[in-house]
């Protein structure tokens, strides 16, 4: 009797629906403890000359006036899925951009396909306190804001007046119940900035006052992002180093770097249970240009970091930054047109490389930049309190 009643049971449970019969329960969604955000930080990008040109001859050299005719298809091609899994992802954007004659160094002036390109790709912050915004003067910097703004796209670091940076600095994005605040600022200017254009210097009281605000506004990390350094010098000098003193002490924990347009030392501090204490990646170094020398020009750095929110008690607590080291090719070397590859990838694949000598600079690179022991992880040991 006992067998016949378990068939006759799991006989009902086996009831299709459309019969009348019972329908297992669906499984419990399972509950997510945290939210998570991701940041994506990549170095200089450059224009020179060569670059220009051979966008242009990748897309339609018969009209050089139209922005359009300029192809950077391949500048961000094999990181581009990275930058999209990042929820912010930021570039230091080194050039003013405007309208045709374009102009080259020591004075930029580039087609603003390069900055549609970006935000294609996914990048989302624009860094624009560098030495080079000044280059085509206050109208060339207020044409190149108005295009950011007509592509959508969020820069900080520049803008058309000082009563418009007090409004707008420092900049505070939330994400996911996550406020993350980003201060960026340069050594100087190149050339004169006429007008009431303004850009983020090296002022201590200037970025002390947004550094308060980041707080006063409940940042949960603020990411200091200046450009700063010497140039082609692979250790940060006295005055980065007390500048990255003064703005941990303020309460920067995350610090990156851009300039001297090689990679620089990245200091790297951990809790004892492997959290963020702080970071400083003095210097990125370039993501894209047409340097080739010294070797260090055309490797970079990528830094990702993630912040990690608990749900049922809203601490949020920081990833240690994961460093991708990255290759720039010129045109010709791996594609028609200049392209950026991480170092991983190429050294797995020497065949994909056009010229066997530019693989062998990359692998000497590369060897020599893990030799100098630039990435450094300490993990430091919290006090206890003896009751």
């Amino acid at each position: 009797m006992r067998y016949a009643t378990i068939v006759i049971f799991t006989a009902i449970l086996l009831l299709p629906a459309r019969l009348g019969g019972f329908t297992p329960p669906k499984p419990p969604v399972p509950i997510q403890l945290y939210d998570t955000v991701k940041l994506l930080f990549i170095g200089d990008v450059m224009q020179h000359g060569k670059q220009v040109k051979a966008a242009l001859a990748a897309g339609n050299p018969a009209a050089p006036e139209d922005p359009l005719s300029y192809n950077y298809s391949t500048t961000f091609k094999y990181i581009a899925e990275n930058l999209r899994r990042a929820d912010i992802a930021a570039a230091n954007m080194e050039f003013p951009v405007g309208d045709y004659p374009y102009g080259f160094y020591p004075n930029f002036n580039s087609p603003a396909t390069i900055a549609l390109e970006a935000k294609r790709s996914g990048i989302n912050l624009f860094l624009t306190a560098n030495n080079h915004m000044a280059d085509q003067g206050g109208k060339g910097l207020e044409k190149t804001l108005q295009i950011y703004d007509t592509l959508g796209v969020r820069y900080i670091g520049s803008y058309r007046s000082a009563e418009e940076r007090e409004s707008r600095e420092p900049l505070i994005i939330r994400r996911k119940g996550i406020k993350i605040a980003f201060i960026n600022f340069c050594y100087g200017l190149n050339c004169a900035l006429d007008g009431k254009c303004v850009v983020n210097r090296m002022d201590s009281t200037l970025i002390c006052r947004y550094i308060e605000r980041a707080k006063e506004g409940g940042a949960d990390l603020i990411v200091a992002l200046p450009h700063w350094g010497e140039e082609y010098k692979s250790l940060p000098n006295k005055q980065q180093r007390r500048w990255a003193e003064m703005l941990f002490k303020r309460g920067v924990r995350l610090i990156v770097g851009t300039h001297p347009h090689v990679p620089q030392l990245a200091e790297i501090e951990l809790k004892s249970n492997g959290e963020l204490k702080q970071a400083a990646i003095y210097s990125l170094g370039n993501y894209i240009s047409n340097q080739s020398t010294p070797n260090q020009t055309q490797l970079g750095l990528m830094a990702e970091i993630a912040l990690c929110r608990n749900r049922l008690t809203g601490k949020v607590t920081v990833t240690a930054p994961q460093i991708t080291p990255l290759w720039c090719f010129k045109a010709g070397e791996y594609e028609n047109n200049y392209t950026v590859l991480p170092i991983s990838g190429l050294l797995a694949h020497p065949e994909s490389v056009a010229i066997a000598k530019e693989y062998e600079r990359a692998k000497a690179t590369y060897q020599a930049f893990k030799r100098e022991n630039l990435i450094r992880v300490s993990r430091c040991e919290e006090e206890t309190i003896d009751k």
